[in-house]
């Protein structure tokens, strides 16, 4: 059998065989014989349809503290929204008060490499939600402290710079590092004892150093650590803790 035999099911009896011999028909100007159905045109695919992204929820422990980390590498809206407030060498509680200081900021970025501080001034409270515009740089942070105003303000010390020490979490420890290597290369409050039940002596030697916010107090024997947290929720993770209390070193007045 050569390649123009083709086999065909005839009305009634079973398979027949048709031979064509020769040159045969022609095709036809769309590449079909004569009474074959022309072949459908191929439909385009589909485009990919994004992934939906799942919702990230703001961290617990924001209550009661004046500013939280709610999105990690996260920003509210594209970052043109966004005011800089400081270029680099910023420290959270200080962006905190840049963003504070504007009035109407409630919500502002920082970045952890090089301490670039941002605000929004155009967001209004409960506009930032997520999912957020994912970032390469940024921590985002809410601010929750609104003072009221009043005569005594400006008498007051700002919130954020008072050195007062305030506990976030009691018997709690955040497991960000306490470690952090300094210019001359010594650790900064690793494992300092200061006096005993007085949270406010290593809340003292915290605020000796800019860089250091927060810090984890042992009452019983008075030892005081460093912690470099991005924020007082302690976004890195918690656990319970047999010996420590988790402070801010500037609870704010």
């Amino acid at each position: 059998m050569d390649r123009t035999t083709k086999s065909t099911r005839g009305p009634s009896c079973g398979l027949a065989t048709l031979e064509r011999e020769g040159q045969g028909d022609e095709p036809n100007a769309d590449g079909t014989m004569e009474g074959e159905e022309p072949m459908p045109a191929d439909e385009p695919m589909p485009a990919d349809e994004p992934m939906p992204v799942a919702p990230r929820l703001p961290p617990q422990g924001c209550s009661g503290t004046e500013y939280c980390v709610i999105g990690e590498y996260s920003e509210c809206a594209n970052l043109s929204k966004s005011i800089q407030l400081q270029e680099v060498d910023s420290t959270i509680s200080g962006c905190y008060q840049m963003c504070l200081d504007r009035g109407d900021c409630h919500f502002f970025l920082r970045d952890q490499n090089d301490g670039e501080c941002r605000g929004y001034d155009e967001i209004a409270v409960g506009d930032c939600q997520s999912p957020y515009f994912e970032s390469p740089y940024y921590m985002l942070y809410q601010v929750n402290y609104e003072p009221e105003p009043s005569p005594e303000d400006d008498e007051k010390i700002a919130p954020g710079t008072d050195g007062v020490a305030l506990l976030l979490n009691a018997r709690t420890e955040c497991t960000a590092s306490s470690e952090r290597m300094t210019t001359n290369g010594k650790f900064v409050i690793m494992g300092l004892i200061v006096a005993k039940d007085d949270p406010q002596s290593c809340a003292d030697v915290c605020n000796e150093d800019e860089m250091c916010e927060f810090f984890h107090y042992d009452p019983t024997d008075g030892e005081c650590k460093a912690v470099f947290t991005a924020g007082p929720n302690c976004p890195e993770e918690t656990q319970s803790s047999r010996w420590y209390d988790f402070y801010a070193a500037n609870g704010g007045s």
